[in-house]
């Protein structure tokens, strides 16, 4: 007669060296990754900042740009009127 196995699970105690590298190497990797998670969190800060100064250098830039090309219109313009006005007086 054939006997049939039962389908109970079964729980070998032992620990295979290969298992046991396997878990340590991935506890100490995991261990790493959070040990140097403040240090990217320092670097990533460090980044912001050194981007929100850029952001406001390039503001203050471009609002003298903005007031420079403003007045050199407004120059140009009081130069037309009076051209215009020049023209208009001449028959």
């Amino acid at each position: 007669m054939v006997q049939s196995e039962s389908p109970r699970w079964r729980l070998d105690r032992s620990i295979n060296a290969g298992d046991l590298l396997v878990f340590l190497s991935l506890l100490a990797a995991g261990i790493g990754y959070v040990l140097h998670q403040d240090q990217r969190q320092t670097r990533n800060e460090d980044a912001v900042v050194a981007l929100q100064s850029t952001d406001q250098r390039h503001d203050v830039e471009i609002k003298e740009i903005r007031d420079s090309t403003d007045k050199k219109l407004d120059r140009l313009d009081a130069k037309m009127d009076r051209l215009i006005e020049q023209h208009a007086g001449r028959p």
